[in-house]
């Protein structure tokens, strides 16, 4: 949730390499985690 809040380059970049990897109820997770703190945050809309 910290990488979330922030729009550093080096936080993007973190999400670009990190969030593929968990499994897809992991990421169903954070992306409703996230939502529920930024709803038009970029990790809630990303496919």
């Amino acid at each position: 949730m910290f990488k979330a809040a922030q729009s550093r380059h080096k936080a993007r970049r973190d999400a670009e390499t990190t969030l593929p990897r968990p499994d897809a109820t992991a990421r169903d997770w954070l992306r409703r985690a996230v939502a529920r703190l930024d709803p038009d945050h970029p990790w809630v809309t990303a496919p």
